[in-house]
């Protein structure tokens, strides 16, 4: 004998208070209120709900992914706004903004070498500019080092605050820094215009380091030999003694210009060579490159 199958289930009468409401407001099991949800949080049974509020809660989803991904991609294209220093307010902090001025003094580095800071002012304020080691190294390697009276523009990450205001700059890439010296502009188009120059005048001869000694100050000399004797100047370089078969001369590698760690890597090595002006200091001849590119490590 067969058992007839049981007899469905009769809907639930809703709960005092719920008559008036959408029969997919509640649970067609239960008789519990369950707002949008699609399943009854209460017995687990699936509330069917109509069609076009299931069609506008996937094109909620949709739109606001779509408003998300516009907004992301207006950020990165956008171009961040030019404002002057003294129009900077402490609702601005973490803003990315574009800074021009004339920088005011030589750049100060941080005593652990992980970057270093410069003043800039526009006329309307003055504010410090931060760089960070990476930033730094770059700058020395490319020649961009600023120097007061340097015209610079760049974008910048501002840190706003009651206290005072700083900067940070955020990249060094063409369109987003730039440094203008004695009108010429210095990076992007330098380098090229100094190949340039070198192709046609041919490389720089080497000079034995004995002829320092009777160079103009003030002019450039290329020499060759092994550095020795190394002084700490105070956190702010290295000095070495650079000689070859016919004499000695003081070489001078501040880190403004020429990184710490490639001062060091050069003193360990065999053999250099080391392009750079020719001062005096204290009755001493010295030779005092002027980027990072003024020494090279042969052996």
């Amino acid at each position: 004998m067969t058992t007839p199958p049981p007899a469905p289930t009769p809907p639930a009468k809703p709960l005092p208070g719920h008559e008036t409401q959408s029969a997919e407001m509640s649970c067609p099991a239960c008789g519990r209120f369950v707002g949008a949800a699609t399943k009854c949080p209460y017995c687990g049974s699936k509330v069917a709900k109509r069609m076009s509020l299931v069609a506008l809660r996937w094109a909620a989803v949709l739109l606001s992914t779509v408003g998300l991904v516009l907004l992301w991609l207006m950020a990165k294209t956008r171009e961040p706004a030019r404002i002057r220093i003294g129009d900077i307010e402490t609702t601005m902090n973490f803003g990315l903004v574009r800074l021009s001025g004339e920088v005011k003094y030589d750049p100060r580095p941080f005593k652990n070498g992980n970057g270093m800071s410069f003043n800039v002012g526009d006329g309307s304020g003055t504010i410090v500019v931060f760089v960070d080691q990476t930033q730094r190294k770059r700058m020395v390697a490319d020649g961009l080092v600023p120097k007061k009276g340097d015209r610079i523009d760049f974008v910048a990450q501002l840190q706003a605050a009651s206290s005072g205001n700083s900067a940070r700059i955020r990249s060094l890439e063409p369109g987003s820094f730039s440094l203008v010296r004695g009108g010429e502009p210095v990076g992007a188009g330098a380098p090229a215009r100094a190949a340039a120059g070198r192709r046609g005048r041919g490389a720089a001869a080497v000079a034995a380091v004995a002829a320092v000694a009777d160079a103009a100050l003030g002019s450039f000399a290329t020499v060759e030999g092994a550095l020795r004797d190394p002084v700490d100047l105070g956190g702010k370089g290295t000095a070495f003694t650079l000689a070859d078969a016919s004499g000695s001369v003081q070489v001078v590698f501040w880190t403004n210009t020429v990184p710490a760690e490639l001062a060091l890597e050069a003193g360990a090595a065999a053999r250099v060579r080391v392009n750079g002006r020719v001062k005096e200091y204290r009755g001493t001849r010295q030779l005092v490159p002027a980027t990072a590119r003024g020494l090279q490590i042969l052996d």
